[in-house]
């Protein structure tokens, strides 16, 4: 100990990159029991407290007037750039938080209500609304579309962004498992 300060002491804030390297079988199944299964926990306490926060911004009267789809897509994008800096740390880069977002994108982009709007068709694809002879479609549908389609396009991002870092991930373990 030198001048009041403990140098040997572990630093209990900071994460060395190695502890996403797992160095043998026993630490790759114990990151996976207990390292993944955290992170999804996590995950979904992320989704569940923007969807509560975006619950209580409405119950305010704050829903976006006039434009609700501008609103719930900024939602979305703001969603999207918290699990993307989750996914992309360098240092503990979280595949697993990251697929959490894309299940629940995905979930809001195959909805068949969206704010409240209900729609009245199935000819849509990736943003393309291909209306059959015969049916209308109303401003509310493409609204709906619209955030269905912000929604899906996050949810791919975030989605090639998590299977890279996962990629990644089985690179690491390969190569440590394979220096022993």
């Amino acid at each position: 100990m030198e001048n009041g300060n403990n140098t040997d002491s572990i630093n209990t804030h900071t994460r060395s990159p190695e502890v996403n390297r797992p160095d043998n079988l026993n630490s790759v199944i114990s990151f996976l029991a207990i390292d993944a299964t955290f992170s999804i926990y996590f995950g979904w306490t992320t989704v569940a407290s923007i969807v509560n926060i975006t619950c209580a911004l409405i119950g305010s009267g704050v829903y976006g007037a006039p434009h609700p789809d501008q609103y719930a897509i900024v939602i979305i994008s703001i969603a999207t750039a918290v699990f993307l800096v989750v996914v992309l740390r360098p240092s503990t880069g979280n595949w697993a938080y990251g697929f959490v977002f894309t299940w629940a994108a995905i979930a809001i982009s195959k909805g068949d209500q969206c704010g409240g709007l209900v729609k009245k068709s199935d000819h849509e694809f990736f943003g393309v609304v291909n209306a059959s002879p015969g049916s209308a479609i109303t401003d509310d549908e493409q609204v709906c579309t619209r955030v269905q389609n912000t929604a899906l396009w996050c949810a791919i991002l975030v989605a090639v962004m998590s299977g890279c870092r996962l990629i990644w991930w089985i690179w690491q373990v390969h190569l440590q498992l394979s220096r022993k």
